[in-house]
């Protein structure tokens, strides 16, 4: 016999449950139940409805007169598996009939839970999928993704990298506990480059795209988890909304490939809410002191607050004793034990790492709380890197996460106005328990002046999980009172087609026949329903659209550095190998050993403006590459190289502050670089289209600006093309110091969304039709010094850049 829509059966929570008698009767419920029960009267069998007329008895539901919450709350825990087979699989699959390889009838419970695996897998894959692709082709959106994470992970593989003030012996605001794991995976991916490639130049980029992937994979892996366990608490249906969610957010799709504590927090959130559903305590502490000390980021603690809460409450309602202040004292120690392990376990690595690489005793967590908190102490805080309003993270939720965000701030008010029956088997309380750390969070950092998109990343899964409880309390709270509301629309539409109705299956006769039926109220009632039904997948389609709208803008329209960058890695490569054959052509003659590299000119890379769009040295392709800043109106602090030896504890080659001033010796005069990054405007005819554009050249020599303007448009082509405003270069590359214009020549060039000249709406998702006509780009360009003798070593050597 299979129950199509059998209720959600769990064991009594003492959250959101009363103490239960030792006869395990339910709350409310009198001793005498089962006395009743028992003389309630025979049971009767009713047809599930959603069965067809012509089915067998074999799909009958067999129930009793009794109250459903006393018949229900007998009953065991229905497993997962269990659950998602009644709420997603049709009756046709679950049916009798299906053989196995041996020719025997598998039971239906065995085909449901085969095909709730099947469908498993394939969302696994899915999720897995999207994953990877966003960590293949989601720009990175925020400079300090690159220089505290990316560059300092280069500096533990290959010696070199920038470093900023927060790495500073003097200052400890980073830890290399977080960085640890990630360069010994890029350390494996490495050697087996080595192995793949050959010594002689192994492509740097490749591990820069696996460290990307492999973060996605664990953020998959984490969402995985995530999921199952609000299955397991919520019930199939919240679980499968949660994943969906989840699925097709922009945000998740921006925030699992990155190289950031948020990001890493957010998975640790999902671990740690995924063993705190599960009512694995002591996990959940483990997972949550980790993401505390173990990523530097002590920010987050703030999250996991409620656990806190709830895992004293539950350690106080389970305590043995005779008086509520023994129970007390027992809950708090058995905490204090938790939370005591947990530090022992995780904190003693963090300081010998952190102790290795600073050669002294620091805890970075403590130093970056106290800078952010503490700023009147050390005269410095975070205002001076940037003051947003109040509403910054609503429009950042807004965009990322669209139709969610109204539903996750509607959640508190359905908390008060909707009933227990309409909430996932949980309870009311409970569901909205787990969701409550988005809402502190959101709440606290709202009041913070300094705003950040990245500081999101950590609730995005809570909000996932708001939205889904939320959508689904609407839909059943409506559903529920559409059926309460037209009991005769009901009965209208379910009664059959003749006139009158059946009794012990005789037909009764015209003078017994019921009133009229309205079919016209059973037809409303019916497309009422089938409306409200509605709302959920249109909820999800709308989501995935406004997501999958504005993940691609995100990449057309920001991914121009990725691009440029990962060319300029190919013709540096180029550069070198074309170098290197003479030197295999001599050691192919002489069989002399010579270890020596091949004799590469040196090249100064330096930025301008754009400094900030700068991915990483992960796309500088050898150490004869280095990088340099000039002076283009930023008026911060700007990072400077690792000391090729012992930089993570020797002072810096020049020195920092606290308080982001600018350090005017940190720039290079402009015609030491050989290559320059800058972003200019495109011509009165602006962008022709945004496809790749080739390589193009500007006219060599002495010409003047016409000569040059006439010689860029015959190197362009009809199409895929960004016509430059030659005259304009020169006037930006005069500010920048520059007295020859004409020295330099455009190498490459891609199309960068240009924010101040293009609308909200229009920049901030993709439009199919009509959209691109209202954005405006501005020309993203890599620029060569064509003059191969004009060399100024000088300020290299004191910064460090030549070693």
């Amino acid at each position: 016999m299979i129950r199509k829509c059998e209720p959600h059966r769990r064991p009594v929570y003492a959250l959101d449950t009363l103490p239960l008698s030792k006869n395990n009767t339910t709350r409310g419920q009198s001793p005498h139940a089962e006395a009743r029960q028992a003389s309630a009267g025979p049971k009767r069998k009713l047809r599930n409805p959603s069965t067809p007329s012509n089915a067998g008895d074999d799909r009958s539901i067999t129930t009793s007169t009794p109250s459903r919450r006393s018949s229900s709350a007998s009953m065991g825990h229905t497993p997962p598996l269990r659950q998602f087979e009644t709420a997603t699989t049709p009756p046709s699959s679950r049916g009798h009939g299906a053989k196995n390889a041996r020719g025997i009838t598998d039971p239906p419970e065995a085909q449901g839970v085969l095909v709730s695996r099947v469908y498993g897998l394939l969302a696994g894959l899915t999720l897995v999928l999207v994953r990877v692709v966003g960590g293949i082709v989601t720009p990175i959106a925020d400079c300090d993704e690159t220089y505290n994470y990316w560059e300092p992970v280069h500096y533990l593989l290959y010696g070199t990298g920038m470093q900023t003030w927060e790495y500073s012996p003097e200052y400890t605001l980073r830890s290399y506990a977080y960085l640890l794991p990630p360069a010994a995976l890029a350390k494996a991916g490495a050697l087996a480059l080595r192995l793949f490639q050959g010594p002689l130049l192994p492509d740097k980029r490749l591990l820069f795209y696996f460290l990307r992937v492999v973060f996605s994979l664990i953020s998959a892996s984490s969402e995985a988890t995530f999921v199952d366990a609000v299955t397991r608490r919520f019930g199939a249906r919240p679980g499968f909304l949660t994943f969906a969610l989840l699925l097709t957010s922009a945000g998740m799709f921006q925030a699992s490939p990155a190289l950031l504590p948020s990001s890493a927090a957010s998975n640790f959130v999902m671990v740690t809410t995924a063993c705190w559903l599960s009512r694995r305590y002591a996990w959940a502490t483990l997972a949550a002191v980790t993401a505390v000390v173990g990523l530097g980021w002590p920010f987050v603690a703030l999250l996991f607050l409620p656990l806190a809460l709830h895992t004293l409450y539950e350690a106080v309602s389970h305590s043995p004793g005779p008086g509520f202040a023994r129970q007390c004292r027992q809950g708090f120690l058995y905490v204090l034990s938790l939370g005591v392990a947990a530090l022992v376990l995780v904190l003693p690595p963090v300081l010998l790492v952190d102790g290795f690489f600073y050669r002294r005793c620091v805890l970075p967590v403590w130093s970056i709380l106290r800078y952010n908190l503490g700023g009147a102490a050390v005269g410095a805080d975070d205002t001076l890197y940037g003051v947003e309003p109040w509403s910054f993270y609503l429009k950042n939720l807004l965009l990322n996460f669209n139709v969610v965000l109204p539903l996750v701030l509607l959640l508190p008010f359905l908390l008060l106005l909707v009933p227990p029956p309409a909430w996932p088997s949980a309870g009311r309380g409970t569901s909205f328990l787990f969701v409550a750390p988005a809402y502190l969070w959101l709440g606290v950092m709202t009041t913070r002046p300094h705003k950040e998109e990245r500081f999101l990343f950590p609730i995005y899964p809570l909000l996932a999980l708001g939205g889904a409880l939320s959508l689904h309390v609407v839909v059943g709270s409506m559903d529920r009172c559409l059926t309460k509301a037209a009991p005769l629309a009901v009965a209208s539409a379910k009664g059959n087609k003749g006139g009158g109705r059946k009794r012990n299956g005789r037909d009764k006769g015209p003078e017994q026949e019921g009133p009229p039926r309205p079919p016209l109220a059973g037809l409303l009632h019916r497309l009422a329903h089938m409306a409200v039904r509605g709302m959920m997948p249109l909820a999800l389609l709308l989501h995935a659209l406004l997501s999958l709208s504005r993940a691609v803008s995100m990449t057309q329209n920001f991914s121009a550095p990725l691009r440029l960058f990962d060319d300029f890695s190919k013709h540096q490569r180029a550069e070198y190998f074309k170098a290197a054959a003479p030197v295999a052509a001599s050691k192919s003659a002489d069989p002399s050993p010579d270890p020596s590299p091949p004799p590469v000119r040196p090249a100064r890379l330096c930025l301008g403006a754009e400094w900030y769009r700068f991915p990483s040295s992960f796309f500088l392709p050898h150490a004869h590459v280095h990088l340099a800043f000039v002076r283009a109106g930023f008026g911060g602090q700007l990072p400077q190289p690792f000391r090729a030896e012992n930089g993570t504890w020797a002072p810096p080659l020049q020195a920092f502050n606290a308080h982001n001033l600018e350090e005017k010796a940190r720039y290079v005069p402009i015609h030491s670089c050989r290559y320059l990054v800058e972003l200019f405007p495109p011509a009165p005819g602006g962008v022709r289209d945004q496809g790749v554009p080739e390589p193009s050249t500007g006219a060599a020599g002495e010409g003047d600006s016409k000569e040059r303007a006439r010689a860029q448009e015959e190197a362009t082509s009809e199409d895929e093309r960004i016509v430059h405003d030659v005259e304009w270069i020169d006037r930006r590359l005069r500010e920048l110091g520059e007295a020859r214009p004409v020295a330099w020549r455009i190498l490459r060039h891609y199309p960068l969304l240009d924010k101040a000249l293009s609308p909200s709406p229009w920049r901030a998702f993709w439009v199919p039709f009509g959209g691109a006509s209202r954005l405006h780009y501005g020309a993203f360009t890599l620029l060569e010094r064509e003059e191969e003798d004009d060399f100024d070593p000088g300020p290299w050597s004191e910064l460090g850049f030549i070693q």
